[in-house]
């Protein structure tokens, strides 16, 4: 057999690859396990914002007021549930609640997978109108976003009663966020 050779590994090189697979699979894995969930949760965030910036554009835009509440196609839950989804419906009667012929201008699906929303503001935790000046019903609040990591890796969008908002991972007051 001139000028042929075995190839293939040796034990030991086997063995040494096996181990510095298992030790990169181990890193590896629970990072892009929590980059998955980060994208999750920031994806959660941005449509809720994107649903309130079209509540508050509607609103200056229609000259009417535009409200958001946790809820679905038939109207308003009276939770605050924000999970279970919501809806943005035109409300010149500025009743908070989806009546008939009060045009539905968006519906939100529940989450399904384990993401939690929460909203605190003064006054009630279920809805939001903005005015046609762009403004909220005199309130400040803040949506928090938490999954199943907990405050440490939370989000949150700040509203201010201008209707301004602004994404943060710290609470409107510069402290922690909390998932309570």
């Amino acid at each position: 057999m001139d000028g042929c050779r075995a190839q293939g590994f040796t034990l030991l090189e086997l063995l040494v690859a096996l181990a510095v697979t298992g030790v990169l699979a181990t890193l590896v894995i629970p990072a892009m396990s929590a980059l998955v969930q980060d994208s999750r949760l920031g994806a959660r965030s941005s449509l809720l914002f994107a649903h309130l910036h079209r509540a508050r554009s509607e609103a200056i835009s229609r000259k009417t007021p535009v409200t958001l509440c946790t809820g679905d196609a038939r109207g308003c839950a009276k939770r605050s549930d924000w999970h279970l989804g919501w809806i943005v419906f035109l409300d010149p009667d500025e009743d908070r609640h989806r009546d008939t012929g009060e045009e539905l201008l968006a519906v939100q699906a529940p989450f399904r997978d384990g993401t939690a929303v929460r909203f605190r503001a003064f006054g009630s935790s279920r809805n939001l109108t903005y005015y046609p000046s762009g403004y909220t019903r005199d309130r400040n609040g803040t949506f928090t976003f938490c999954d199943q990591r907990g405050a440490a890796a939370a989000r949150a969008l700040v509203l201010y009663r201008t209707g301004r908002l602004r994404a943060s991972r710290r609470a409107a007051d510069g402290g922690p966020l909390s998932c309570d």
